[in-house]
């Protein structure tokens, strides 16, 4: 009765060492890179008054297209806590990306308005 007790906890402890060793694997491989968005806009018109506002408070702002849509982020950040203050400050939307340790924020926004990271 001990041998087969024995090999259970020796089964469980391997497993949950695998899950942890891939767990810091793959998170040294990748990257939290948040956004505030604050908003999609059909007509460029709208999309440019919004960015004058933002400007005017002292935003940096980014754009992409993607399906005929503007969209309007006030700031690119993988610290989290300074979204979350800019979002609240703005009245925009926390968004994450989880992507390659590597990328940069230009690269996101390409591969965002290339649809190869999904909202």
């Amino acid at each position: 009765m001990r041998f087969p007790l024995k090999i259970i906890i020796s089964s469980i402890l391997f497993s949950v060492f695998c899950m942890f060793g891939f767990h810091l694997i793959f998170q040294s491989f990748t990257k939290n890179i948040y956004v505030c968005q604050v908003g999609i806009y059909s007509v460029a018109e709208n999309k440019d008054a919004k960015i004058s506002q933002l400007s005017s408070l002292g935003y940096d702002t980014y754009t992409y297209v993607k399906e005929n849509q503007y969209y309007v982020l006030s700031m690119i950040s993988e610290d989290l806590s300074v979204i979350e203050n800019n979002a609240s400050e703005v009245n925009g939307i926390v968004k994450t990306y989880c992507v390659d340790a590597n990328m940069s924020y230009d690269e996101l926004l390409v591969k965002l308005e290339e649809g190869e990271i999904n909202d």
